[in-house]
């Protein structure tokens, strides 16, 4: 449940984070968080879901040498653009300031709870206090991975990537940039607060899937009858 003081201005935050492992040496750091936070990126909305700011940042790792193969060939991060960028610490300041900056009420969404959860390891890790600013932020935190999920009745998790093919939409940007995450995220937050929308959008591209199970699933939340006829 969303909750908003009487007359607060309420702003939706989409946050994605890109990650490196931890080197298997850090053998106590990796019992706190086996990751660092390479990368932030956030899109924040109004109450009406239209967005009105963008965030991104590298952030240099304080263990790690080195990105990771596996990490450097999904994201396209190498340690060269990492070196001149704040570490965590700065950055998350830099994140947390940037969120309360847009409104009273922050509600704050992301792909999975995996980010969340890494933000308060990383925190843990590195000493980082808890202050009311970062309470502020951390109050209202949704898993809209699950929330999608449940809302088409899929019963199963599925990717970013899965859910704006869902959508009938072309991914925008490049695939495990932060930013470019956070904001297809958003997109999909958008249009599942706008109802007819919604249902046209689904209805259309679940039929041209023709996938049964799914169509009943979101039937039975949606009445589509009043789309009967109208073009895709």
């Amino acid at each position: 449940m969303i909750r908003c003081r009487k007359g607060a201005k309420m702003v939706h935050i989409v946050v994605d984070l890109e990650m490196n492992w931890l080197d298997f040496k850090y053998e106590n750091e990796r019992k706190i968080s086996t990751n660092e936070v390479i990368e932030i990126g956030a899109v924040t909305m109004n109450e009406k879901f239209e967005e009105i700011g963008a965030f991104k940042m590298y952030v240099k790792p304080q263990f790690n040498e080195k990105v990771v193969k596996k990490v450097e060939k999904l994201t396209g991060i190498t340690m060269d653009k990492l070196q001149d960028s704040p570490v965590f610490a700065d950055a998350f300041d830099a994140f947390i300031k940037w969120c309360i900056s847009f409104g009273e009420e922050v509600v704050m969404y992301g792909w999975s709870d995996s980010d969340e959860l890494q933000l308060r390891r990383e925190m843990k890790l590195k000493n980082i206090p808890w202050k009311e600013d970062v309470d502020k932020v951390f109050r209202q935190w949704h898993d809209f991975q699950k929330e999608f999920s449940d809302l088409v009745g899929i019963g199963r998790i599925i990717t970013l990537s899965q859910a704006v093919d869902y959508a009938g939409i072309d991914f925008a940007g490049q695939k495990h940039d932060a930013c470019c995450d956070a904001r297809n995220t958003a997109y999909l937050l958008a249009l599942t607060k706008d109802e007819k929308r919604f249902a046209k959008t689904m209805k259309s591209v679940l039929e041209a899937f023709n996938h049964e199970e799914l169509t009943s699933s979101i039937g039975s939340l949606i009445d589509f009858s009043a789309w009967n006829g109208v073009g895709a």
